[in-house]
């Protein structure tokens, strides 16, 4: 009986060794694999000529004095850096201020290869960079010096419903995939939404 135990863990070590160094079919394994944009590779990255924090804050205070800023960003345009504005009326929205960045931006596009976008963005009143390379996107912490990466923790999103909702808000969370779905109740009625893990993107359901 150990001889064919043996003979069988055997003949198993091997299927398994030929199955590693046989070349594979390749179209049985076209399923999720990355190919490279190639347009997107040979394209100027977006860090190079960088508009300096005293211009971007300039351009703020000049064009844009008194107004909600919900986002910036910069962006490669035409092959060079274009610095755009995102404004909004909307009492939700989460403003920022550059002065909250403590991170430098340009210390956070190495994030992602060629980073074609970075974006100053804040989420429950604390400040992160979006950095994207047109095929992938990371966030980064810009609340302190040490670069960490932004996630949506259940402490974050503990602090958004607190800001949003009040601090007695009841709520439950569900996730489906990239996505959390929240369900919840203060003194006002109830309050239903999805939010993006991803982008922080806010659905109300």
């Amino acid at each position: 009986m150990k001889k064919v135990i043996s003979t069988l863990l055997f003949v198993l070590v091997i299927a398994a060794l030929l199955w590693i160094i046989l070349p594979k079919d390749e179209g049985s394994a076209e399923f999720g694999i990355y190919k490279p944009d190639v347009q997107l590779q040979q394209a100027e990255p977006l860090i190079t000529e960088l508009p300096t924090m005293a211009y971007i804050d300039s351009v703020i205070n000049s064009d844009y004095n008194g107004e909600k800023i919900i986002s910036l960003y910069i962006e490669n345009s035409n092959g060079r850096p274009a610095l755009f504005v995102n404004k909004s009326k909307s009492s939700e929205a989460s403003p920022i201020k550059l002065s909250d960045f403590v991170l430098p931006y340009t210390q956070v596009l190495d994030v992602v290869v060629m980073a074609k976008r970075v974006e100053w963005k804040s989420f429950a009143g604390i400040p992160y960079y979006r950095i994207d390379n047109g095929y992938e996107a990371e966030s980064v912490n810009a609340s302190t010096v040490k670069g960490e990466p932004f996630l949506l923790t259940n402490e974050l999103l503990k602090l958004y419903i607190e800001q949003i909702y009040g601090v007695d808000a009841q709520y439950s969370t569900e996730r489906d995939g990239a996505v959390v779905i929240v369900k919840g109740s203060n003194n006002e009625g109830k309050f239903d939404f999805m939010i993006n893990t991803l982008t922080f993107e806010i659905k109300e359901l």
